[in-house]
């Protein structure tokens, strides 16, 4: 089944064609890598998505719902959760904190049944979250004080806040030491196994190798190939995107 789909999606900022007629699909359970130079498209692709950018032309399709024109607020009531290329912290807030800000947000979704319950569900998935990442035990501290690995295990703590059913990671293993790297990479695919969607923006190649279950490629915007990652490996239009300019 098809959760995610974009028909001839653009987005334009004056001359440059960020986006450029973006055809993809993503199925329920699939985990999905997306990769391409610098200033291909993928992080506006991801922000066209999640309701950041307002598409110039084209559809985005979730469950075959449009998600055109909604507020990205509505976008994760949706079940569409996201993390940033920068990290998206309050970094004088203590990890619990930031973690009920997240359920907060989405206010609706996994916080939808009687009042009196909201914060009582919201404390159980923090701290269900913060142990699977290894966080409890610092849910007190800062933040701004956690290692850049931990803000970003974090980070992605509270894009799963709502319990979605699509998770759009943007360069989650940047800038994290080997032992955090393999963390993420355990828990993509552990939450993956439950049947959770991903689609993963990623410039280290031997993670998103390892991790995604097929790979599409952008280039000045548009889809230059698509397929296991194995052929992408050895696509020579891929190799020379990367290297040839």
């Amino acid at each position: 089944m098809v959760l995610l789909e974009t028909k001839r999606l653009k987005k334009y900022f004056y001359d440059i064609r960020a986006v450029d007629g973006v055809d993809l699909q993503v199925r329920e359970g699939e985990l999905l890598g997306l990769i391409g130079p610098n200033g291909s498209g993928k992080s506006t692709l991801f922000d066209c998505i999640t309701g950041i950018q307002r598409p110039t032309a084209g559809q985005i399709l979730f469950r075959g719902r449009s998600l055109v024109g909604l507020t990205p607020d509505q976008i994760a009531r949706r079940g569409i959760g996201r993390t940033f290329q920068v990290i998206q912290l309050f970094p004088e807030m203590s990890v619990l904190e930031s973690m009920l800000l997240a359920a907060q947000e989405f206010e609706g979704t996994l916080l939808s049944r009687l009042f009196s319950r909201r914060e009582e569900e919201a404390y159980e998935r923090a701290r269900f979250l913060l142990t699977m990442l290894g966080l409890w035990r610092m849910r007190e501290e800062q933040a701004g004080n956690l290692s850049y690995g931990q803000q970003k295990l974090l980070d992605f703590g509270m894009a799963l806040m709502a319990n979605p059913s699509l998770v759009l990671l943007d360069e989650p293993a940047s800038g994290v030491n080997p032992t955090i790297l393999n963390t993420m990479l355990d828990h993509i695919r552990a939450l993956n196994a439950q049947g959770l969607t991903f689609v993963v923006i990623e410039h280290n190649m031997d993670f998103i190798m390892r991790l995604c279950q097929r790979i599409v490629v952008l280039h000045h915007g548009q889809v230059l190939a698509a397929g296991p990652p194995q052929a992408i490996q050895s696509d020579t239009t891929v190799m020379q995107a990367y290297f040839g300019g």
